[in-house]
């Protein structure tokens, strides 16, 4: 599905391009055709509106692959861009049992299998789309772009298609950073280092079975298929060789020549690497720097995933020989953020964030509060709340969950929420206090539990306390007291609000960190973990590093807002909050990676010669990794 355009034209990369830099170019030369595929939720996505809109600015053709519910977000912010819709909406969240379950337990393996099941799903039709739009003339792109998530959509395009790649990555990679002192990804921290053996070992070891080998096989079958459109001499085996095989994982498993030959691509600039993400968060959340990222310690780490995982020491031993600065990875660069600032993300994109009508309910919200603030009757504070795309065991508790939350604060504190995938609002909240006051009615005679929808244990638990006449003060404090909005622009409103509350995505920590306002994170998956570690290190908030959102309490965030809005620490949260943000706001990674992005241009695609180096060396690299496989 095509939204901007009709088609898949080569006048719609034209027509893409004239739209993104009115007066700079009369032409689109051919050889600035950029095509971006990113995947994930909402924060994994937003980032590459921002390079897109900048890609347009500076002359390029832009075509976004992006999951469905995002392709009205692409077209209201990139300026002009081309966006396709190659997979399905985060709907899968909600529609897949164990993906549910696992939002509602915080089940971390339920999440992994979950993942896999949509992979193995969807997997077929999303890569065969984005090997489509690969292979056909009118939309091959001259260069492509995408995250650690779509790595396999990058190998393919370079090493079947022969198209260019650069990896945007938002967070992810990073996470393969070890930190002797803390354990990513929310696992227990061991002694003496040794939970990255742990990481080595199982985690990592899951997450290529379960969902990076399915993809690496799907695009050998597609490769392998009579339609597949893969050019003469494209395959992966040496030049001449008929079939397609597996880039990474040959037997759906890492081998020391799959590390060798991604170490290979990063280090010799084949596919080269941008971490988009600020020194200060590479320092303070992953403990990286230039130096380390740079340095034969970070290939090491990655060595040594393999030689663990194939029980093999002599791996570990002959990558540690190496030392000296000659297997710097000098294809990878930490860049800084993508952010779509402020003035973009407020006018003239649609209902992408919020549009107009949402904005003017936010300003009046506030307006409101101060003014009452100036009148004696309230603090004036406002804060926010919201969890994006997680959802914390029903949306029923959650919205019950932030409303005594805010409730509990006291001190006159007023809060905006976001609806978020939960769809939160006062409609939700007024519909479980009613439900709880009928099953209270009736479960004397005929018993209430799991027989209404909203009555489950853990939906009504927070509320199986109050009295009647509580349940009644709850609802006309929410009335009063919390906006509930379905989408927000974070970067006008998050320096509007005296702190922020939320998951620690990496998108809305970016905004929240930018904002000179405290913030506390309340993670569930994944890097969410990490965030809520930096943000204490850096003490321009707090985060709960060792507890779940599924195990906090209304009283325990509560008491945690209260600490950085009403507290006798709550100027040093600011202040705090305040410097971070001065260093966060020089982060900008777009002007660096249009700068890797002109490298490639200029050494790969716009010259004759450069074209045929760019063939020479992947052959090469080709015909050595079907050796390592041999």
């Amino acid at each position: 599905m095509d939204a901007g355009g009709g088609g898949g034209s080569a006048a719609q990369y034209k027509g893409a391009a004239m739209a993104a830099a009115p007066g700079k170019r009369t032409t689109i030369m051919r050889g600035r055709r950029v095509t971006i595929v990113c995947t994930g939720s909402r924060g994994d996505v937003q980032p590459f509106v921002a390079l897109a809109r900048a890609l347009g600015s500076d002359g390029y053709a832009v075509r976004v692959l992006v999951p469905e519910d995002y392709v009205a977000l692409i077209r209201d912010g990139s300026r002009g861009a081309v966006a396709v819709a190659h997979t399905q909406a985060s709907s899968k969240l909600t529609s897949n049992p164990n993906l549910a379950t696992a939002m509602r337990t915080g089940d971390f393996d339920l999440l992994l299998k979950g993942m896999a099941e949509e992979a193995i799903k969807e997997g077929p039709r999303e890569k065969r789309i984005f090997v489509d739009e690969m292979a056909n003339e009118a939309t091959r792109p001259d260069v492509l772009i995408g995250s650690n998530l779509t790595f396999s959509h990058l190998l393919h395009a370079t090493f079947r298609l022969r198209i260019p790649s650069l990896v945007v990555d938002v967070s992810g990679g990073a996470a393969l950073a070890h930190n002797p002192g803390h354990m990513t990804l929310g696992m227990p921290t061991l002694p003496f280092g040794l939970h990255g053996l742990f990481f080595r070992k199982m985690l990592f070891k899951s997450f290529v079975k379960e969902v990076f080998a399915p993809a690496d096989k799907m695009f050998v079958d597609i490769a392998n298929a009579a339609d597949a459109n893969i050019p003469a001499g494209c395959t992966t085996g040496a030049e001449g060789a008929d079939e397609a095989v597996p880039l990474l994982f040959p037997e759906g498993k890492l081998t020391e020549g799959t590390i060798l030959f991604h170490r290979t691509l990063m280090a010799g600039g084949l596919i080269p690497q941008c971490l988009a993400i600020s020194r200060l968060m590479a320092k303070y959340t992953w403990n990286i720097d230039d130096d380390y990222y740079l340095s034969p310690e970070a290939q090491l780490y990655a060595a040594d995933i393999i030689a663990n995982l194939n029980q093999s020491a002599s791996s570990t031993k002959k990558g540690k020989s190496g030392g000296g600065k000659t297997g710097a990875c000098v294809g990878s660069h930490i860049v800084g953020d993508l952010v779509l600032p402020s003035k973009h993300q407020i006018l003239g994109l649609g209902d992408s964030f919020g549009g107009e009508e949402g904005r003017l309910a936010i300003e009046d919200f506030l307006a409101k509060a101060e003014a009452e603030a100036e009148q004696g009757k309230g603090s004036g504070k406002v804060i926010y709340c919201g969890w994006g795309s997680m959802t914390c065991k029903s949306r029923e508790h959650m919205v019950v969950f932030v409303a005594q939350t805010i409730l509990k604060v006291g001190g006159g504190v007023r809060a905006i929420v976001l609806g978020g995938m939960a769809e939160l609002s006062f409609d939700l909240l007024e519909q479980v206090v009613e439900e709880e006051k009928i099953c209270r009615k009736t479960a004397g005679s005929n018993g209430c539990f799991g027989m209404r929808r909203g009555c489950r244990a853990g939906d009504r638990s927070l509320l199986s306390l109050c009295t009647e006449e509580e349940l009644d003060d709850l609802l006309a404090f929410t009335r009063e007291n919390i906006l509930f909005v379905q989408k927000a622009p974070h970067e006008w409103l998050f320096p509007r609000v005296a702190c922020t509350v939320h998951h620690g995505g990496a998108g809305t920590t970016v905004s929240a960190m930018r904002a000179g306002v405290p913030t506390i994170i309340t993670p569930v998956f994944y890097d969410q973990w990490d965030h809520a570690y930096g943000v204490n290190r850096l003490g321009n908030g707090i985060g709960f590093e060792r507890k779940q959102l599924m195990k906090i309490c209304p009283t325990q965030l509560s008491a945690a807002i209260r600490r950085v809005v009403l507290g006798p620490e709550e100027d040093k949260f600011r202040d705090w909050a305040i410097e971070v943000a001065e260093v966060m706001r020089k982060s900008e990674g777009t002007t660096a990676i249009l700068h890797h992005i002109g490298q490639i241009f200029d050494q790969w695609v716009d010259s004759a010669d450069g074209r045929k180096d760019f063939q020479t060396r992947v052959q090469s690299e080709l015909e050595l990794h079907a050796r390592r496989l041999g």
